[in-house]
C-alpha cells in the first residue's frame, strides 16, 4: 500500500505537518529542530499557528529531504511510508478497542 510522505492537518488552535521519513533512522523533522521557525516538534510532525511562524527556506529543505528519505524508504520497505504500515501487531487503542468489544459481547444482555 501507498502512504504519504507529507500530511497536513488543519486543526482547532493549529496546523500540524506530518512527515512519514527517517534519516539514519531518525525521523526527518528532528533533524531540523528549532531551526524551522515558531514551531513545535512531535517526533514526526510540526506544528504551527500561521504561516507567517515558518522559517520557509529551512521548510522548503525539509520537503526536499523527506521526498528524498522516502525514494531510498521505498527501496527498503517496498513502499512509500517511514515504516511498515502493519508490522504485524495491533497499536495500543485497537488493542483497547477489540477488548472491550470482547467484553460486551460476553456480557448478560441489558434490560
Amino acid at each position: 500500500g501507498e502512504w504519504p510522505v507529507i500530511a497536513i492537518a488543519p486543526q482547532k488552535h493549529h496546523i500540524s505537518v506530518y512527515v512519514a521519513a527517517e534519516r539514519d533512522g531518525t525521523p526527518v523533522v528532528q533533524h531540523y529542530g528549532n531551526r524551522l521557525g515558531r514551531v513545535t516538534l512531535g517526533k514526526n510532525c510540526l506544528r504551527f499557528k500561521r504561516f507567517d511562524d515558518l522559517n520557509v527556506p529551512v521548510v522548503q529543505a525539509l520537503i526536499r529531504d523527506a521526498v528524498a528519505a522516502a525514494a531510498v524508504q521505498t527501496r527498503i520497505y517496498g513502499r512509500n511510508c517511514a515504516r511498515p504500515v502493519n508490522d504485524g501487531t495491533k497499536g495500543a487503542r485497537a488493542a483497547a478497542v477489540s477488548e472491550t468489544r470482547r467484553r460486551r459481547s460476553r456480557a448478560a444482555p441489558r434490560r
